[in-house]
């Protein structure tokens, strides 16, 4: 095993190293900042970036390690934020603010970074400011998560209660199908069976 300061998150591989959110610092209640870079070949943690409070997904986009970030303060007011490590390893921050209507995916699609954000999905720009949502049209509410699988967009909805679906949206965000699934659905992977 490979020990990191606080509990992990996401782990993301870019074909050569391992990157790890850490979210939460020494409990589930306390405040992580940073993201691992991990060397699986040696085993080793070689390098430790602070990208900003609450730390979630992770997304490549060439040689740069985009972040989302959700954090909560001591009254539980929501904030969310975005981080970006360049290939020289500068950080950029950007912290969106209490109550940004935002999730935690981050996604690389068409040469755009894109954010869950109102309901949807809104393109970064080169600060990580959001600009207008141009994939989905949900209640942000009800968004749990978004996963890119097989050149789709696959929406997890939810009201923790009744409502449980999974919307698969092409690049335009046209509808491709719906799925009704059981209470709380969260990670999309895609396994193909090559029997």
């Amino acid at each position: 095993s490979i020990s990191v300061n606080g509990l992990p998150e996401d782990i993301k591989y870019d074909g050569e190293y391992l990157w790890v959110t850490i979210p939460h610092a020494d409990s589930y209640f306390s405040t992580g900042s940073t993201l691992c870079k991990i060397d699986p070949l040696l085993n080793q943690l070689i390098g430790v970036y602070e990208v900003g409070d609450g730390p979630q997904q992770i997304a490549f986009d060439g040689n740069q390690v985009f972040v989302s970030r959700t954090f909560y303060d001591s009254s539980w007011n929501t904030f969310h934020g975005a981080s970006k490590i360049s290939e020289n390893g500068d950080v950029v921050i950007n912290t969106y603010g209490s109550g940004a209507p935002c999730g935690g995916a981050i996604i690389s699609h068409n040469s755009n970074m894109m954010r869950s954000s109102g309901g949807g999905l809104a393109i970064m720009d080169n600060e990580l400011n959001l600009l207008p949502v141009s994939i989905g049209s949900f209640e942000q509410s009800q968004v749990y998560h978004v996963e890119r699988i097989q050149g789709n967009f696959w929406f997890a909805l939810t009201d923790f209660v009744e409502f449980n679906e999974i919307h698969v949206l092409d690049d335009f965000g046209q509808t491709i199908n719906i799925y009704e699934v059981g209470v709380n659905p969260g990670d999309l992977a895609f396994w193909q069976n090559n029997d």
